[in-house]
């Protein structure tokens, strides 16, 4: 082959080859084309997009409740094992609700969360169980830390009721009413009602509420209203009258003479200086419509503390009742002599009758009190082996509720004066500490106490003996 034919070969290859790279840049013009046309088609589309996002609602299953971005910057709640755990609850499922929470993180949440009492509870479920599941976790949780309604919670809040305040007595009844389960909202306000009880129930039935919300803020203003209404009536109210003022006794002696006034100018060697100085200033009371002198307790502990007698002013020992004036003995004086049961001899000591209240503290001669339950009345009682019967103090018996059956009964103390008895409560019953006792208690007005248990009680215990 000459030159002149290999030249024109190449010039032909190389002319071929140039038209196959003209037909490769077509096809690329062609693609950068289209590419160009599909971008200004997806740029368009994202405009158009935008726009509709701006005035479109907020989507909740790609935004959230909040309609914002899926995650915001909350505090998981927290909880220590005090307290009713479903507010923790109610708390942990909301903000699950609002970060989208995926079911397989939520226990896990919960238990970061858990403190003291509740995080040993979770570790031991974590031994026994393995990791629950959300409702699990929540049905383990009630059961461990709330309250023991479970058994019968619609009972619970059926026998709700007011107590105290109308603010209170809601409290209480939406606590209940968050495990009563679903009821209807007339059935929850009619419980409601139910749970006020008369007068205040009727005001809010009148208005006819149609919903809890409504009863609890009528109930609120009503109990605002009768508030207002007694406090006027108390401010109308006009001022109670003063004691008519009584003309001076008689002088007479009184039921319990007072301990003998040494002679002029003889001071008693074993009163000192400060006890005789209290003397002219000791309270009294009035027992039987009579003026009867009463010690003050520093004067029974400085008496207790020298030793003295408290009705005279000398040394008191052994057989020191024999000699001293001024030990009282109340002997009773029946009209009715047919009386067989009634007319034994009545005796009560000074200190039930006078009322001077010693020292409880476990210290020799301590007076033993104890609280009686009779009738409808809890009274403060003085066990007295000094009295030979059971005595209750006038003015308590109404407080009782029981009947007391008229004796023409009168009291005869040690300097002839007679004191009127009312009468007799035959086999009343009453409690000492849930034990229970029957026994005839006489009425008769008593210094310092509600109630007076002597021999006769005491006896009924088992064998008695005394000096």
């Amino acid at each position: 082959m000459s030159d002149d034919e290999k030249q024109t070969e190449s010039s032909v290859q190389l002319m071929e080859a140039l038209l196959k790279k003209l037909d490769c840049l077509d096809v690329l013009e062609a693609r950068l084309t289209e590419l160009d046309r599909q971008q200004r088609l997806h740029n368009a589309s994202l405009q158009r997009l935008e726009q509709r996002q701006q005035h479109a609602p907020p989507d909740p299953r790609r935004d959230g409740p909040m309609g914002q971005a899926r995650f915001h910057k909350l505090d998981f709640p927290k909880y220590d094992g005090t307290g009713d755990p479903m507010p923790f609850v109610n708390k942990c499922e909301h903000y699950f609700r609002g970060q989208r929470t995926m079911e397989e993180e939520k226990v896990w949440l919960a238990a970061l969360n858990l403190h003291d009492a509740a995080q040993q509870w979770y570790m031991q479920v974590e031994k026994d169980e393995g990791t629950p599941s959300w409702n699990r976790f929540k049905e383990l949780l009630d059961l461990r830390f709330g309250p023991p309604l479970r058994s019968n919670p619609l009972g619970e809040l059926v026998a709700c009721r007011l107590t105290s305040t109308v603010a209170d007595f809601q409290d209480r009844f939406q606590e209940l009413l968050a495990r009563a389960g679903p009821l209807q909202e007339n059935q929850k306000t009619q419980l409601f009602l139910a749970g006020l009880g008369e007068p205040l129930s009727l005001d809010v039935q009148i208005q006819g509420p149609q919903t809890l919300a409504m009863a609890m803020s009528l109930a609120r203003s009503f109990e605002r209203r009768n508030a207002a209404a007694a406090a006027a009536l108390q401010a109308q109210a006009p001022p109670p009258a003063p004691p008519r003022s009584r003309p001076p006794p008689p002088p007479q002696t009184p039921l319990l003479a007072l301990p003998a006034t040494p002679a002029t100018g003889a001071t008693p060697a074993t009163q000192p200086p400060k006890l005789l100085a209290q003397s002219s200033s000791n309270a009294t009371t009035v027992v039987a419509g009579r003026t009867v002198r009463r010690l003050t307790q520093p004067e029974i502990d400085e008496r207790r503390r020298l030793g003295l007698c408290f009705n005279c002013d000398e040394q008191y020992v052994r057989g020191h009742n024999r000699s001293c004036k001024k030990l009282f003995l109340l002997d009773v004086d029946y009209d009715n002599d047919d009386d067989t049961e009634d007319a034994e001899d009545l005796k009560v000591s000074m200190l039930a009758v006078t009322g001077i209240h010693q020292n409880t503290e476990r210290t020799p001669g301590a007076a033993l009190q104890l609280r009686v339950h009779i009738g409808s009345a809890t009274l403060r009682a003085l066990v007295d082996s000094g009295s030979s019967h059971n005595f209750i103090n006038s003015d308590r018996v109404t407080s009782t509720g029981l009947q007391v059956t008229p004796r023409a009964l009168r009291v005869t103390v040690a300097n002839g004066d007679k004191v009127p008895c009312a009468g007799v409560i035959r086999q009343a019953a009453f409690l000492i500490d849930n034990e229970p006792f029957t026994d005839n208690i006489f009425v008769l007005p008593l210094g310092g106490y509600d109630m007076v248990l002597g021999t006769t009680w005491l006896a009924s215990l088992g064998t008695l003996s005394m000096d």
